[in-house]
């Protein structure tokens, strides 16, 4: 066994937006290009079972959190885990929640 066969990862890519103008092809584009990487065995060598990806449709909030629950089951003290999301952020303008960032 070796150190990467404990490592887990979940990669999101979002760029269909309902309330906003969706972002370019480039945000699946670049999830699918960290899943590649994260799986080459002469780059990270993470097992591809350990590598979940969700785009588009498939990030719902629900999915997102049972993803985000399944990495802390199926992580190990001796593991690590990556968390990797391709997608749009803004800053809140206005209101009690001023000056921090929401994902959108």
């Amino acid at each position: 066994m070796t150190a990467m066969d404990q490592a887990q990862a979940l990669v999101v890519g979002f760029s269909a937006y309902q309330q906003i103008n969706p972002l370019p092809a480039a945000v699946r584009t670049d999830a699918d290009a960290m899943r590649a990487v994260l799986v080459d065995p002469l780059l990270c060598g993470y097992p591809p079972e350990n590598v979940q990806v969700l785009l588009d449709d498939e990030a719902t909030l629900v999915r997102l959190r049972s993803a985000l629950a399944g990495l802390a089951q199926r992580s190990k003290a001796t593991g690590s885990v990556l968390i990797y999301m391709s997608c749009h952020g803004g800053r809140i303008e206005a209101g009690a929640e001023a000056g921090e960032c929401q994902w959108m």
